[in-house]
């Protein structure tokens, strides 16, 4: 289904929660349901609800709109790691899906409390979350070069693990971006000069780094797999998101010092849009975050 305008987001959110009552209807949420199954169902019944759980939260972020799963109502064990990495030391990570799902768990069900919350939260909560968002311990095998200059790690050469790189980049930058953009407009509205000394500057330092930090690894991403980049056309949504905060940096507030890094970084974004559209056709759904969605809000900024 596209996810382009308004009515799409609508159908994707009725369809979604939807879902979230079947599940709820054959107890998905909770463990004792599967005692009397065996090992093979129990796995399936995990996956599939956790699957979902982070679809929502996912979805409730980019739309900020309060999922239909809570943590408070389910008991549902994580599903076992069907696909450990062993590193060439011999120790076993998590795998991708395991570190997603207790990502979704453990940080995205704690940022829909800020996002969705009809009373804001304290602000220096909000403040110590992306802190833990940024120290989420990430897998070895899952870890990408912030920049080109970084040597501490590398994009895998297989192509889905590569894929698998960038994703853990979106679910943490993103998710800091879900948490942080009111405030970030609200400081640059009433400080334009130099949103960077609004009292609300941690989340325009917060939303300028989660924004850099997309382009750079969708750049990373797209030198080394090009193809991945191409095939999986949701993934520049992401990219969008970073060029409407670049962008508002760079437009909004060009004075102060950090509208050129972010001048150029958005050009970097726009370059791999033009060499992008010449292979591969996305559908017109390009608004992860744009500045007019940043606007509209549950709540009003903290005062």
């Amino acid at each position: 289904m596209r996810v382009s305008d308004s009515q799409s987001h609508q159908e994707r959110w009725l369809l979604g929660g939807t879902c979230a009552r079947l599940a709820h209807i054959i107890g998905l949420q909770r463990e004792s349901v599967s005692r009397t199954l065996n090992k093979e169902e129990n796995q399936r019944r995990r996956v599939l609800f956790w699957e979902l759980y982070t679809v929502e939260a996912t979805s409730s972020g980019m739309m900020g709109l309060p999922p239909s799963f809570s943590l408070q109502h389910t008991d549902c064990q994580f599903p076992i790691d069907t696909e450990p990495h062993t590193t060439s030391h011999g120790a076993s990570e998590p795998g991708y899906h395991n570190w997603k799902r207790r990502f979704a768990a453990d940080c995205m069900s704690t940022a829909m409390q800020f996002v969705c919350s009809a009373r804001p939260q304290p602000y220096e909560d909000l403040v110590q979350l992306e802190k833990r968002l940024r120290h989420t311990p990430t897998p070895h095998h899952l870890q990408s070069p912030a920049e080109p200059s970084d040597t501490n790690s590398s994009w895998s050469l297989d192509p889905m693990t590569a894929y698998q790189q960038y994703l853990v980049v979106a679910f943490r930058e993103n998710t800091i971006l879900y948490i942080h953009r009111i405030y970030f407009v609200q400081a640059l509205r009433e400080e334009p000069l130099d949103p960077f000394q609004h009292k609300l500057a941690p989340s325009v330092q917060a939303a300028y780094k989660s924004a850099t930090q997309l382009v750079s690894s969708m750049r990373g991403l797209h030198e080394a797999h090009p193809q991945v980049a191409h095939d999986q056309w949701w993934l520049w949504t992401a990219l969008f998101s970073a060029c409407t905060i670049l962008g508002a940096l760079a437009v909004e507030a060009p004075r102060c010092a950090a509208a050129r890094d972010a001048m150029l970084a958005l050009e970097q974004a726009v370059h791999l849009f033009e060499i992008g559209l010449d292979l591969f056709h996305a559908p017109p759904m390009l608004v992860g975050f744009p500045i007019i969605g940043l606007m509209v809000t549950t709540h009003e900024p903290h005062q």
